[in-house]
């Protein structure tokens, strides 16, 4: 080959891989709000283009869906970078919402002595996860609980619970604009579950990390809204083509259990807007294999 046919097909090549990206980005901003805002809150493109090239489950849906929710993250830390510059919320961690407002965590919350208490490592969490029994929950520990990604604190958890709160609203606006299958993913309710596991064993057996949660206003407030936007976008994902694992899944985020440890940690409503959920769902809640004390 010559080079100058080789310089050729790179220049082909660069120029069909920038125009498919184009097109996906214009399916984006044609049906998804809120997967647009993400694209175009972002600072550094690079990540949404080389997910939207590289991931190949899901067809378009999955593509798309996927490029967002790992801009997400990147738009999650541009913005706790800014706001940390600040310094007037030095220690905490901002998730970008899928209606475009902010919500915002403490890693370091206030305990009642006017101190600050540092959130226990995402895996104090994973053998709960494990004992559930389910291989596809297992999986997930796997990669989120365990290893690097376990030694990481609650905001981590939260930071996915965000992300694939996004991802099922993109997937939502996507199948409907273009009238496609829907891709499954169950990664929202896997979410819902390891917080609700995270929560109760704090309140289980790390004291004063369970009395800085139920204490701290600002984060009530940001757990209550990633709790709510968690949920709205469970019910507005919800579709009858669930396979038998995935309505098992589903239970159980939606289940006695897993609620009750958000509504200890946040107080009545929680049970409510879950009931809701599992309505919509057509899931029955189930009753809990392990009492939340």
């Amino acid at each position: 080959m010559s080079k100058n046919l080789a310089v050729v097909l790179v220049i082909l090549s660069a120029t069909a891989s920038a125009a498919a990206t184009t097109e996906l980005v214009n399916m984006l901003k044609t049906h998804s709000v809120s997967g647009y805002r993400v694209y175009t809150t972002l600072k550094d493109k690079s990540i949404f283009d080389f997910f939207s090239k590289t991931t190949t489950n899901g067809g378009r849906i999955g593509a798309i869906s996927t490029a967002v929710h790992e801009s997400l993250h990147k738009v999650d830390s541009e913005l706790t970078d800014a706001a940390r510059k600040t310094g007037d919320i030095r220690n905490n961690f901002v998730f970008f919402l899928v209606d475009g407002s902010q919500a915002s965590i403490s890693s370091t919350p206030p305990d009642e002595k006017g101190g600050q208490t540092e959130l226990e490592p995402s895996s104090i969490a994973h053998a709960e996860a494990e004992k559930l029994g389910s291989d596809i929950i297992s999986a997930y520990a796997k990669t989120y609980l365990a290893g690097e990604m376990g030694k990481q604190k609650f905001d981590s958890i939260l930071d996915e619970l965000n992300a694939y709160a996004h991802d099922a609203r993109v997937v939502s606006d996507l199948a409907a604009g273009l009238r496609e299958t829907r891709r499954i993913n169950p990664g929202l309710q896997i979410m819902i579950i390891f917080c609700g596991l995270y929560i109760e064993r704090v309140k289980a057996d790390f004291p004063a990390t369970w009395r800085a949660v139920k204490n701290g206003a600002d984060f009530q407030k940001g757990l209550k809204l990633l709790y709510s936007q968690a949920l709205d976008e469970l019910r507005a994902a919800c579709t009858s083509k669930y396979s038998g694992t995935e309505k098992e899944v589903l239970r159980l985020a939606l289940g006695k259990r897993i609620t009750g440890a958000w509504e200890a940690a946040l107080g009545t409503g929680a049970t409510a807007h879950a009931a809701a959920a599992a309505r919509t769902c057509g899931i029955l809640q189930v009753k809990p294999d392990t009492v939340i004390r």
